[in-house]
């Protein structure tokens, strides 16, 4: 289900998901630089609350992202949105399993909402996200300013910990702050592109990414880039990072379709032969 409405000071109502190529991007300034703002996924079963915390949040400078509930936000974020904020009811009946499927999705930092009369179910979620980074309370009814205060603080700690922030899949190390990759301990030089796409699939393993997400999380959804551009850039990123039969993950073109990352197992990178030249069939979006 789509998010009900998202903004942006700068753009106005805008219903694009930020993407982590966009999200890197916070803080950066300069005459050269995108103005972008941290962005937030609201989620409030109240609409009258809903509606004037995104209002708040866009005062404050912040994109935010309002979803119904976290069911909604689940699906967005196993889409492949990218947040830089988690704003979220403590869900007192039920909710659980949901908070910790959103919570292996994505470790940026989470800020709940919580009833005074919920301080027990307070208690027992922060037991349950003992091992998860980034994770604090305020009360209900919220105090703006303490909002603002709680927001800017975990704002700061995604600025200090941003530029050291280093992600590995197998013999591949990317570092974000520096747009680096090694493999196997090796630099391998990628253009700004080449590695936001590569890390995107990357950290969409398996999943078939349709060439119009693509498309949209590389240079936003009103790109008139042409499609033969994300072609040349998945082969070049092919060929770079080796992402071919014979290695441990394997680039495949979906004809008509996308593009998806697969992880290959030892053994069948030591048995198979040559790559199939047929094109691959297709698969359903988001499909494993």
């Amino acid at each position: 289900m789509n998010p009900i409405h998202s903004s942006s000071r700068n753009s106005g109502i805008d219903a694009h998901h930020p993407t982590a190529a966009e999200s890197r991007n916070v803080g950066v300034s300069g005459s050269n630089a995108r103005s972008l703002s941290p962005s937030v996924a609201l989620v409030d079963d109240e609409a009258a609350r809903r509606d004037s915390l995104h209002q708040s949040l866009e005062l404050m400078n912040y994109t935010s992202t309002v979803f119904e509930s976290l069911t909604d936000l689940l699906a967005a974020l196993q889409q492949g949105a990218w947040f830089d904020l988690l704003l979220l009811p403590l869900f007192t009946h039920g909710g659980r399993n949901q908070l910790i499927a959103i919570r292996s999705l994505t470790d940026v930092p989470v800020l709940f909402m919580v009833g005074r009369d919920d301080m027990k179910a307070m208690q027992e979620m922060n037991d349950v996200f003992s091992s998860f980074k980034e994770i604090d309370f305020i009360l209900l009814p919220l105090d703006l300013r303490e909002l603002k205060s709680r927001l800017q603080l975990l704002k700061n700690r995604i600025a200090a910990t941003s530029s050291e922030e280093k992600v590995t899949w197998g013999d591949y190390h990317f570092c974000i702050g520096s747009h680096t990759v090694l493999h196997r301990r090796d630099p391998v030089h990628l253009k700004p592109l080449e590695f936001d796409l590569a890390l995107q699939l990357f950290r969409n393993m398996g999943r078939l990414l349709e060439r119009d997400w693509l498309s949209s999380a590389l240079w936003g959804t009103c790109s008139d880039r042409p499609s033969r551009t994300l072609d040349v850039c998945a082969s070049r990123i092919r060929v770079k990072l080796k992402l071919q039969a014979g290695n441990d993950f394997v680039l495949q073109a979906v004809y008509g379709r996308g593009y998806r990352l697969r992880m290959v197992a030892a053994s069948q990178v030591e048995q198979r032969g040559p790559a199939p030249h047929s094109a691959p069939p297709a698969a359903a979006p988001w499909s494993s």
